[in-house]
């Protein structure tokens, strides 16, 4: 509905609906439309001049609550402003069923009430970790974390295989579930993560104070770690446990 239309029940200017169908009257097409708008029974018929096409939304997409939306006309269902969820199915009227992690049904939303959340497509070979919003992956955790990072090794549909040093088995996801993460690549500077207790394989000779390059990278993420004035073979590592040191490696430009 454009912004100068007038209200119809629940409907008003920035309402989103899906045509039905033109309306004639005696064979004669006096300009008038038949529109279902999600959550009314009865169709909206009026003048096109009140109403203006918008970007269609479609399954699959990832989408959010508006800021400006303090009410959900459906509800919350038990998520917040910060939820992103993925578009399963589209009603006759426009309504939305999402599909998020934390929920064990479908969200309701109304089109109006959302917004598009773009995200860069992934590809394999990226580095990826579980995003902050995920509190349950569709596949389960395992032995995976929200820290853990990995590399994307085949992708099919909406689905990644994500190879971690530390499983056997590429551990499976879905694409809308993960980030992309600054890579570790063969001479990078870097240092031990501030804080962390206990590396993944030991800590060796090594200390929070150490400073080393990054000598190999395995296909999994593992880390080949070559540390300052230490000898003999380089340092094993999860990337998990290893940042840039930016002091001596300043982050590339996006």
């Amino acid at each position: 509905m454009t912004d100068n239309s007038s209200v119809w029940k629940s409907i008003g200017p920035g309402s989103i609906g899906v045509v039905q169908g033109i309306v004639y009257e005696e064979d004669i097409w006096a300009g008038n439309i038949s529109v279902c708008f999600c959550g009314e029974q009865e169709r909206w018929v009026g003048p096109s001049a009140h109403l203006e096409k918008v970007n269609k939304l479609t399954n699959g997409q990832r989408v959010r609550v508006k800021a400006s939306v303090t009410h959900p006309r459906f509800g919350w269902s038990g998520h917040i402003h910060s939820s992103i969820g993925v578009i399963s199915a589209i009603d006759a009227d426009g309504k939305l069923r999402i599909f998020t992690p934390s929920g064990s049904k479908s969200w309701m939303l109304d089109p109006f009430e959302v917004e598009v959340v773009e995200q860069e497509e992934l590809r394999i070979g990226d580095w990826v970790r579980v995003k902050p919003s995920v509190s349950n992956p569709t596949h389960h955790w395992g032995d995976v974390t929200n820290s853990s990072m990995g590399v994307v090794h085949r992708i099919v549909d909406d689905g990644l295989w994500v190879a971690f040093c530390f499983l056997e088995r590429l551990w499976l996801c879905k694409n809308w579930e993960m980030e992309r993460v600054r890579p570790f690549v063969v001479g990078d500077k870097v240092k031990i993560k501030t804080g962390l207790v206990s590396p993944r394989w030991g800590w060796g000779m090594e200390t929070h104070t150490s400073k080393g390059q990054v000598v190999g990278v395995d296909a999994n993420g593992k880390l080949r770690i070559k540390f300052q004035w230490r000898e003999g073979k380089p340092w094993i590592g999860d990337p998990a446990d290893i940042v840039h040191d930016e002091t001596e490696n300043p982050k590339p430009e996006s």
